[in-house]
């Protein structure tokens, strides 16, 4: 395959998600709003195809669940994920951000949106979002990966601290999640200790 049939086949790809991202701009009391009913359907239908890892089938029915009510949270929260999942951090930031000023915010999008920001490098902006979820929902576990929890946005915090050299805090937040562990953050010694925590952790939180 040359570079201008790669080029096609990417243009192709994204071209649904382009149409409806210019959708979701301009919506209008037209669209077609569905019986919470039939929204529902189409919810639980790409929550079961996002759980068997079928993203591209679970996109298309939140994509589909915003054209018939952009005004509801869970397609936003449903596509987000989906794209998060298919490391195209660029359209769920887009998603998140289209979402984020909906009036029923909840936790899982603004926990998906934490994680698109930080793997933006955005960690400031990352940990506001996470502040925001914490604070409307504590004990937050993501309904559709509960291995996803607050303890990981605990830990993504710490990630961002530490990205922004902000080294007394993000050990503060590893001390949440590890009470026993300590480290001379004033030295290089120290911070290379904690930066190894922080992965440490990554791979049991």
């Amino acid at each position: 395959m040359n570079a201008m049939e790669l080029k096609m086949k990417k243009f192709i790809y994204l071209l649904p998600v382009v149409l409806l991202m210019f959708f979701l701009s301009s919506c209008s009391q037209e669209e077609p709003i569905s019986s919470d009913e039939e929204y529902n359907e189409i919810i639980n239908a790409g929550w079961s195809a996002f759980k068997i890892k079928d993203y591209n089938a679970a996109r298309a029915k939140f994509g589909e669940a915003l054209y018939r009510d952009s005004s509801k949270i869970a397609g936003y929260v449903g596509l987000g994920w989906c794209f998060m999942k298919q490391d195209s951090m660029l359209f769920a930031l887009l998603i998140y951000e289209r979402g984020a000023i909906n009036q029923n915010v909840n936790a899982s999008l603004l926990s998906g949106y934490a994680f698109s920001l930080n793997a933006a490098k955005q960690y400031s902006n990352s940990n506001e979002r996470v502040d925001q979820a914490i604070l409307l929902e504590p004990d937050w576990v993501f309904t559709y990966d509960s291995t996803l929890n607050v303890r990981d946005l605990t830990l993504l915090k710490a990630e961002n601290y530490f990205q922004l050299g902000d080294f007394s805090n993000s050990l503060a937040q590893v001390k949440i999640l590890n009470p026993l562990f300590n480290a001379d953050i004033n030295t290089v010694q120290g911070q290379a200790a904690l930066a190894i925590e922080i992965e440490r952790l990554k791979l049991i939180i």
